[in-house]
């Protein structure tokens, strides 16, 4: 699918869609949550977003395709960051508030970032001077949020200075890295062009419609991929169902979900081993992501998601846990002797189901009966028990751990005893499928 953009970089994006707005002093973003409020106009992002530009050129020496992080909540600092980055024609690397020291480390050194951009809402006091010390002594430039001393260069200083970047950027160039909950091992960094997000951003205003008139309202962290491009399925994107042999299905015939067109990103950030195995080209050269999603076409071409063929747990939000993660960090608890997490379904206060996960365990019973002194055999008559001695112990060693988010952490109302072996393969491998579907 070949698509002529209007726009040809982000940069495009920022600087044609504020000359259309006529009065610059309208309300451009307004920030809603638990903790503060606070507001953006139009003239208000356009200045210190340029502002910022500027100071990252001529005060950090950033220049064009350097990787500059910004980690922090969803807030009016984060946005003039964003664009900042973007108008100095450097990629933000987009980091998950929630991910602890060690993942925004192993995103920092992963993605070669220059420069990382914190909000002071990001975890703890000493969370954030690990965070400093360690960019301190890898000689990678630290800021507070949007907190340096300003230029001071007059308005066409500023417009002679930031009107050569564009030239030096392509629209298949890299845009932006969005950093997503790999392992520690294993970091994903997905890369998206100028050419994803336009393509992306042109095809929702087309099926939407937005005008001057509407309110977008965005639920999403600001770091997710659809933070950049808040609607319904779009025609800038191909949807078909294939099967294991990756042979297109009819309409009704459920499968695998592939995705193409230009939306589709470039891959995953120095990882080509991971982008191989969830894009495939073509005869006619199109790129298909396989999404890992099960469903299916209707005779209409409306899409039905039924299920999912990874492993992966989506929160709501649209946090992605990875089940084998959580297993390989809470298998160091020395009560648990295997470990199964899978998701399950709750409600939440409003009444509303979500998926949330599930952890199932078979105990390590010498450990229990050398540290707890309880038998194998009076625990097994007392079931609350031995929840709560395994609780304690797996809570523990999810609280010390520098490897799980909060998101991926279990909760006890969602641990689960298993006192019977565990349905298991050939060799040895837990039948993940089977306690999947209870």
């Amino acid at each position: 699918m070949q698509i002529e953009l209007k726009l040809r970089t982000l940069i495009d994006v920022f600087n044609e869609s504020l000359a259309k707005i006529k009065f610059l002093d309208k309300k451009c973003l307004e920030i809603i949550r638990s903790d503060h409020e606070e507001s953006l106009s139009f003239e208000q992002l356009k200045a210190r977003a340029r502002d910022f530009a500027v100071w990252l050129i001529r005060s950090r020496d950033i220049r064009i395709a350097d990787k500059v992080a910004i980690l922090g909540k969803n807030c009016a600092d984060w946005d003039v960051a964003l664009w900042g980055v973007i108008l100095a024609g450097a990629i933000p690397v987009l980091i998950d508030p929630e991910r602890p020291v060690e993942g925004v480390i192993n995103h920092l050194t992963h993605t070669d970032s220059r420069l990382i951009v914190m909000a002071d809402d990001y975890q703890d006091a000493e969370s954030r001077q690990e965070l400093k010390d360690f960019t301190a002594s890898h000689g990678m430039a630290f800021i507070e949020m949007t907190v340096y001393e300003k230029a001071g260069l007059g308005d066409n200083e500023v417009d002679e200075l930031l009107n050569k970047i564009p030239a030096g950027i392509d629209t298949d160039d890299t845009a932006v890295v969005l950093c997503t909950s790999g392992t520690t091992g294993d970091p994903r960094e997905v890369e998206l062009t100028h050419h994803n997000l336009g393509a992306n951003l042109q095809g929702s205003v087309q099926k939407v419609k937005i005008s001057h008139k509407d309110t977008l309202g965005h639920i999403l962290p600001p770091h997710h991929s659809f933070g950049l491009t808040v609607g319904k399925p779009i025609n800038t994107i191909s949807v078909k169902i294939v099967n294991e042999d990756n042979r297109e299905l009819p309409p009704g015939e459920k499968g695998e979900i592939a995705l193409g067109g230009p939306c589709i990103m470039k891959g995953y950030y120095k990882n080509p081993k991971a982008t191989e195995a969830v894009i495939k080209t073509d005869e006619e050269g199109i790129r298909w992501l396989h999404t890992g999603d099960l469903g299916h076409l209707d005779e209409d071409g409306n899409l039905y998601i039924t299920g999912r063929k990874k492993y992966v747990i989506v929160l709501p939000g649209g946090k992605n846990v990875s089940p084998e993660h959580v297993e390989t960090t809470l298998s160091e608890a020395k009560f648990v002797g295997e470990i199964l997490v899978v998701p399950c379904l709750r409600k939440d206060p409003a009444g509303i189901v979500e998926e949330t996960i599930r952890a199932i365990v078979r105990p390590a019973w010498e450990a229990i009966e050398t540290h707890a002194n309880h038998s194998s055999d009076d625990l097994v008559d007392k079931p609350q028990v031995l929840k709560n001695l395994i609780w304690r112990n797996i809570n523990e060693c999810q609280q010390n751990s520098r490897q799980l988010s909060s998101f991926e952490k279990i909760s006890s109302q969602h641990l689960e005893i298993r006192i019977e072996e565990f349905q298991k393969t050939s060799t040895g491998k837990i039948m993940r499928e089977v306690y999947m579907k209870l």
